[in-house]
């Protein structure tokens, strides 16, 4: 008997990282008086995000290696902007702490999405505004992000021989970067994608997802949108669509800033999906070695890089796409 139980116990799956966000957004959401019941899983990555129909709000489930602080961080840069007549998702309620898991609330602007153009403009005045008043904004560095990324890496996540190739490429990568002339700093968002904004009914843009939000080297929201043309497969026009609202294509302008930009770019794209693969998505391997392998074999473009992961949903509920 006591055999028996060992092997069920042995090849019993583990719980889905979704379905324990869930629990705990639902946990969250009674605590503080919203109601969860058809709860749309919206993100479904390094954290969870969740629309509350029947609230009018959004919840985002942080991952467990979130600082309390980062979150009230964000929150109050929501704030900040808002008061600055930069629009965003107001916080709404308070952060709840639910089964291991930080949980924040913000109010639900829809989910519509802007255009190319919208979204190029909206990231353009973004740039433009001045400090932040009542809200120490973060230094963003990209480049000590993708160091830290990769020295989080688990040995499960990548091989040695992988770990010290992306080191010497990011090392590389990094002295010419530096070495280059750079904008002045300003306020930067660092995660540039239309998933990352909605467009409400007023029909007034609006910057979604500040958790990478600082204050930074502009070149890297300015090159995203090439970026994701390059090596995702983003439709030539759309990018076009998004420089003629931004007012600016940098892989026009300047290509060879543009072309340090890149390995930088992508090697912190490959790292996160090397972690995620390892740590909650293991159906996301083969893209993270695809990636790896473009890297580490200096391919050229167009890489063809999934665009997203698609993941469905252990309960039912709608599918759901991360964009990185």
């Amino acid at each position: 008997m006591i055999s028996s139980l060992s092997g069920l116990l042995l090849t019993a799956e583990a719980p889905d990282p979704a379905d324990t966000a869930r629990q705990a957004l639902t946990d969250a959401a009674l605590n503080q008086g919203f109601d969860p019941d058809g709860a749309e899983l919206l993100h479904d990555a390094r954290n969870w995000v969740f629309r509350l129909p029947n609230s009018g709000v959004v919840g985002k489930v942080h991952s467990r290696s979130t600082h309390y602080a980062d979150v009230v961080r964000q929150a109050r840069t929501a704030d900040a902007l808002l008061a600055a007549g930069f629009p965003t998702a107001a916080p709404v309620g308070r952060i709840s702490v639910a089964r291991g898991h930080l949980v924040d609330f913000t109010e639900d602007l829809g989910p519509n999405h802007p255009s190319q153009r919208q979204h190029g403009a909206l990231i353009r005045r973004l740039h433009l505004l001045p400090r932040l008043a009542g809200v120490d904004v973060v230094r963003v560095d990209k480049v000590a992000r993708a160091y830290a990324r990769l020295d989080r890496l688990r040995p499960s996540a990548v091989a040695d021989s992988g770990r010290t190739g992306l080191r010497l490429l990011l090392t590389t990568a990094a002295a010419a970067y530096h070495q280059a002339r750079r904008s002045e700093l300003c306020l930067t968002h660092n995660d540039i994608t239309v998933t990352n904004a909605a467009l409400p009914k007023d029909g007034e843009a609006a910057l979604l997802d500040l958790e990478t939000f600082g204050r930074g080297d502009p070149a890297w929201d300015q090159a995203a949108s090439a970026f994701a043309r390059d090596v995702f497969g983003k439709d030539p026009r759309e990018h076009e669509e998004w420089v003629d609202g931004y007012g600016y294509d940098i892989a026009a302008a300047d290509p060879g800033l543009y072309e340090l930009l890149v390995p930088i770019m992508g090697i912190n794209s490959c790292l996160f999906y090397l972690d995620w693969a390892d740590r909650i998505r293991p159906e996301a391997r083969p893209e993270a070695e695809l990636r790896l392998a473009t890297l580490l074999e200096d391919r050229p473009f167009p890489w063809d890089w999934a665009p997203f992961y698609i993941a469905e949903e252990p309960a039912p509920a709608a599918t759901t796409r991360h964009a990185s």
